[in-house]
């Protein structure tokens, strides 16, 4: 059963590791006044769209047109109101609010590091989409 809100949340950790849980993230999640993970409702947080998915190299070679896919985006904004929060390097998605007691579901890194400093924002993305998985007979 998918909650009914899950929360994006940022971190400074030096590498992902698919292991990784709550209590890793902790550890480097951002800390200050200003910061909290942002909640997203699972029954109308996410803006539903059609896009083509990303082609591996040799698909592309080979001449393959994809059909579009149907994906769930939203987005999370992070400001740091008061003070600095530092550098973030990932962000995350979790069913936890706070704390350590939910389930870490996915870590990604961001492109390059981004210092957060008083007055900055950070805007983050995540997708929902299905895709076929490799048929075998």
């Amino acid at each position: 059963m998918v909650p009914p809100i899950l929360y994006i949340g940022i971190d400074s950790r030096n590498k992902i590791i698919p292991k990784d849980t709550l209590f890793a993230v902790e550890k480097s999640e951002m800390k200050g006044a200003s910061y909290t993970r942002i909640s997203v409702s699972t029954s109308g947080g996410f803006v539903p769209t059609w896009e083509k998915p990303v082609l591996t190299e040799k698909e592309i070679k080979e001449g393959k047109q994809p059909d579009p896919v149907f994906v769930l985006n939203s987005t999370a904004t992070f400001i740091a109101k008061g003070e600095d929060m530092g550098q973030v390097k990932n962000y995350f998605l979790t069913t936890a609010a706070a704390g350590t007691s939910g389930l870490l579901l996915v870590s990604s890194s961001l492109r390059k590091p981004f210092d957060l400093d008083k007055g900055y924002k950070l805007t983050v993305g995540m997708s929902v989409s299905l895709r076929e998985a490799k048929l075998e007979d």
